[in-house]
């Protein structure tokens, strides 16, 4: 494998200034030589420093060349782009524009070096999940340019050609990393953004789903109070109806009662009325057998007292005599069935009179008095 050629400028031209100069760069060069890289930039500053009017470019040349040497890849750089720039002849300017690029290309490896370093550190910290540290690429694309403007003052510059195609491939990887990093930060946004409108959405469901159901246990809720309220009202009106029945059977049976009481009573009335007809009929009777009887007794009189006057002889009868007193007739047994009847029919009425005082209780015992 090639390595990246570094060309140095190992002799001064002829240069129309003092010896002093040239001796400080010849022994920058002697320096430089022993690879006392340090020194030799010190050696190459005094000789630039003596100059006050201008820089002689071959030591700013071999300056950046010292400085590349220490790895101090800008600095040179900043020598190299100024040695190009007041460069005389051509040779001396594509070296500079060679050297220009050999410092960006480096830099951007020990760059890329530094953030590979630096991730491995990460992904240890983070056990094993690091984040890719982001590499600047201007300092590629700045050593493709001075490749070619190299090529451009010198196109057979071999080392200068194979310099400027290494540089392009880190460029083209470069660039497809960042497309891929680009990529997959965009294909791992948009996973965590689905899986955020997943979760959203998942949230979303379980929230609807979660309203569904207390919407759902209100309306049980509700329709038990209604069921509860329904039943309640139901139960009120069979109460409240069956109380109306019962009051309007202890109506009806209370208006029966006094129906039946006065029933009883015009019963009682008519029973006392057939019972004192019945008496009344009896004593009719009995007057008139009285009446029958004291015509019997005045026709036996006068049949008597018509016998007397027809008897002269018959002794008259003293009118200073009380007449005997009559004998108490015996009731026949049909007089006697009535009479019997008639008290029956009393008692009777007695009984059904003490039951309604006593609730239509157990009919009381009436010791017979006659």
């Amino acid at each position: 494998m090639k390595y990246i050629i570094l060309l140095i400028l190992g002799t001064f031209f002829f240069n129309p200034f003092g010896s002093s100069e040239r001796s400080l760069a010849r022994k920058g060069n002697q320096h430089y030589e022993q690879q006392k890289y340090g020194m030799a930039e010190i050696s190459y500053q005094k000789s630039i420093n003596r100059e006050v009017d201008t820089d002689l470019p071959e030591a700013v040349f071999n300056l950046g060349d010292a400085l590349f040497q220490q790895e101090r890849y800008a600095e040179a750089a900043e020598q190299f782009t100024k040695a190009s720039a007041i460069a005389e002849s051509k040779t001396l300017k594509a070296l500079s524009y060679y050297n220009l690029g050999n410092s960006q290309l480096k830099g951007f490896i020990a760059q890329a070096k530094a953030a590979q370093s630096a991730q491995v550190q990460m992904q240890g910290a983070d056990g094993g999940a690091g984040g890719a540290v982001e590499v600047n690429g201007d300092l590629l694309k700045q050593a493709v340019n001075s490749f070619k403007n190299s090529l451009k003052i010198d196109p057979s510059d071999m080392d200068a050609k194979y310099n400027l195609t290494y540089a392009m491939d880190l460029l083209k990887q470069m660039q497809q990393k960042e497309q891929d990093q680009q990529k997959q930060e965009q294909q791992e946004q948009q996973e965590k953004q689905e899986q955020q409108e997943q979760q959203e959405k998942q949230e979303q469901e379980q929230k609807e789903k979660k309203e569904q159901q207390e919407q759902q246990d209100q309306e049980n809720k509700e329709e038990d109070q209604s069921e509860e309220k329904k039943e309640e009202d139901e139960n009120s009106d069979k109460q409240q109806k069956q109380e109306q029945s019962e009051n309007q059977n202890q109506k009806e049976n209370e208006d029966s009662e006094e129906q039946q009481d006065t029933n009883n009573e015009s019963e009682d009335k008519r029973e006392d009325e057939n019972s004192q007809d019945e008496q009344e009929g009896e004593g009719e009777k009995k007057d008139e057998n009285a009446e029958n009887k004291n015509k019997k007794g005045k026709g036996e009189k006068a049949e008597e007292q018509e016998d007397s006057e027809q008897d002269p002889n018959a002794e008259p009868t003293p009118s200073n005599e009380m007449p005997e007193p009559q004998e108490m007739r015996e009731l026949t047994k049909e007089e006697a069935a009535r009479l019997l009847e008639a008290l029956k029919n009393e008692e009777i009425n007695v009984q059904k009179k003490l039951l309604r005082k006593q609730g239509r209780g157990k009919a009381a015992k009436v010791d017979k008095d006659w």
